[in-house]
């Protein structure tokens, strides 16, 4: 290294494993991932499942078609696993671990992308440093400002899931596409399914709390350096091998660097 050039700081990142459903996902080691920052292939230092606790936020704003996908998806988390519910941009139920007296009824709202911000703010408050949001909904609407609500989810730590049923674009096109680009950029996931399929969004929330039981923090230390605040773009991979020929990966879109 040269006098007066910058050590990287290491780096940590979570990464999300899923698999057909409903089937046994193996325990990964570090060598059946890859990682790659800006395009350039990372060497792995830190590898272990995360098996902290669990908060999750739920954004209920669907009708018929997701009468007990709220049920189904705690159901599916691992136990003592905390969360909120949520309608519009208003807390109908408060952090909790009890899944008894779960509503039955939700009001049927408009999703916004203003809505997952509050959503993200209220995770802030949580017990446990490992979170997660959950999007049910039946329409979306158009979105203000949709570059300040990206930069705000880019910036937390927490995979953002949207799960639309419609027979339709599901409402303002901008609105889709903002949320299923926070989505992305998270390290989350999207679905699109077709209104009143409850079976079939039953099965979008099993997906989702299988990636949640199924987490691993990766670090490494960074090739570059940079003096300067900048983007880092991340991508994720597993090694094609017999034991996980039919596993996913996912993690977020990239990082700013801290200025030094």
């Amino acid at each position: 290294m040269l006098l007066g050039q910058t050590s990287p700081s290491p780096v940590r990142f979570r990464v999300t494993v899923t698999g057909p459903l409903n089937s046994l996902i193996p325990r990964l080691q570090a060598e059946d991932i890859r990682i790659w920052e800006d395009g350039d292939e990372q060497e792995i230092t830190h590898f272990a499942p995360d098996i902290q606790p669990l908060s999750v936020g739920i954004i209920h704003d669907g009708g018929n078609s997701f009468r007990d996908a709220t049920r189904v998806f705690l159901e599916g988390l691992p136990r003592g696993t905390e969360y909120f519910l949520m309608t519009g941009d208003t807390v109908i139920r408060p952090f909790s671990i009890d899944l008894l007296g779960l509503p039955r009824i939700y009001r049927n709202e408009t999703t916004t992308v203003e809505n997952v911000y509050i959503g993200l703010d209220v995770l802030k408050e949580s017990a446990f440093p490992r979170k997660a949001l959950v999007v049910l909904a039946d329409t979306v609407g158009e979105p203000p400002e949709v570059e300040y609500y990206r930069q705000h989810a880019i910036r937390q730590d927490v995979p953002v899931y949207f799960i639309l049923m419609s027979d339709g674009i599901g409402g303002a096109p901008t609105g889709v596409n903002a949320l299923k680009e926070q989505t992305e950029h998270t390290g989350g996931e999207t679905y699109f399914g077709l209104s009143d399929a409850s079976v079939q969004a039953e099965n979008f929330v099993r997906q989702v709390s299988q990636g949640l039981k199924n987490q691993y923090i990766v670090g490494y230390v960074p090739q570059k350096v940079s003096k300067n605040r900048s983007w880092r773009k991340l991508r994720v991979a597993l090694r094609r091998e017999e034991k996980a020929p039919k596993l996913s990966a996912r993690i977020k879109s990239g990082y700013y660097t801290a200025l030094p």
